[in-house]
């Protein structure tokens, strides 16, 4: 009985610390191998054709993208296409994820949105484009890193 009440005070220790303080797991990769397998995704996104991918980017708080990742976006554009996952946190720690698609040569940017993990947000995939009228020299706009 007295290792019971042990182990219920210990973990209402911890539910007060996450209260006081704030906890959030480590989002890491996974939560971008969660948005490319979930079953709420737009079918436009479930039945894309492959690209070669980008490194996937897991960005803190703040964090901006750095030049790999649209360097690897621009050698898509000009060679075999390519596509770059980027997850970031909102203000609240909800992780967003962005899935960005260039094929060759094409006049836009394919954009998924995946705002499900957002408890104060849409909560839904949201599917856009952004217009690449300069090619290559566009991309950086369309990632907001111009």
């Amino acid at each position: 009985m007295g290792r019971r009440l042990q182990l219920g005070r210990q973990a209402w220790l911890a539910a007060a610390a996450c209260l006081l303080v704030g906890c959030q797991a480590t989002p890491g990769p996974n939560v971008i191998d969660e948005s490319r397998a979930d079953s709420s995704a737009p079918e436009t996104f479930r039945n894309r054709a492959a690209l070669p991918m980008c490194r996937d980017v897991v960005l803190d708080q703040g964090g901006r993208l750095g030049p790999e990742a649209l360097r690897c976006l621009e050698r898509g554009y000009a060679e075999d296409g390519a596509e770059l996952a980027v997850a970031l946190p909102t203000v609240e720690g909800d992780m967003l994820v962005s899935h960005y698609r260039v094929t060759p040569r094409t006049p836009s940017l394919q954009v998924f949105h995946d705002a499900t993990r957002d408890a104060f947000g849409s909560g839904t995939w949201n599917e856009s484009s952004c217009p690449l009228p300069e090619g290559a020299d566009s991309i950086a706009a369309c990632l907001g890193v111009a």
